[in-house]
């Protein structure tokens, strides 16, 4: 006589080897599909299936999230190879003082402002068929928040340290060298890195069926 309940191995690996936010649905479809006279055998072949497209879809999550930060250090080292082979935006020129002149810090902030963070997250948002006007803005606002609060961060907290530092016998050279790694990489980095963030959770919501990018 066909028993009511599934294969217990079966369900035990369903349980077990699928993603989380799925899965308990997932198994309460199949059992009952499978109380409907299916065969062992189909429950079978729906929870390998389903264990399969679920490590599938980690690899692929794990991958969107490398690719993510590959194209922020991609383009983080390219706008530090920019700035140091275009004459007229390296600091100390007569463009830049120009800028600095009639514009104040307002211009230069947002010349900064697009190169690190507005047309790389146009370009990333586009790559993934996701470019509209409502996650760009957010993306943008995140992004500006997170490079203003970085600038004051650095101005009043980082800069202090630093000649603090320099006055207790450590080398000034070093802190040198670290300060321009810090502006050269980790400055604008982290708000990019934050723009896409948060345009990658709030499509999640909005797709709750699909892998975020």
């Amino acid at each position: 006589m066909r028993s009511s309940r599934p294969p217990a191995l079966a369900t035990w690996l369903l349980e077990h080897l699928t993603m989380e936010g799925t899965k308990e649905a997932l198994v309460g479809d199949l059992i009952e599909e499978y109380q409907h006279r299916r065969s062992a055998g189909w429950y079978w072949h729906q929870v390998l299936g389903a264990i399969l497209a679920s490590f599938v879809g980690g690899l692929r999550a794990e991958w969107i999230i490398v690719r993510t930060i590959g194209f922020v250090i991609v383009w983080v080292y390219s706008l530090h190879v920019f700035f140091l082979i275009v004459h007229p935006f390296r600091p100390g020129t007569r463009s830049l003082a120009w800028m600095e002149a009639h514009g104040g810090d307002a211009m230069v902030l947002t010349l900064v402002t697009l190169l690190v963070v507005a047309v790389p997250l146009g370009i990333h948002l586009a790559v993934q068929r996701s470019l509209g006007f409502r996650d760009f803005a957010l993306g943008m606002s995140v992004g500006t928040i997170v490079m203003f609060t970085l600038r004051f961060l650095t101005d009043r907290g980082l800069l202090p340290l630093l000649s603090d530092l320099g006055t207790h016998g450590i080398s000034k050279a070093c802190l040198y060298i670290s300060y321009k790694w810090y502006l050269a990489y980790i400055y604008p980095a982290l708000p990019l890195l934050a723009a896409m963030w948060v345009t990658r959770r709030v499509r999640a919501r909005r797709h709750p069926t699909a892998i975020p990018v």
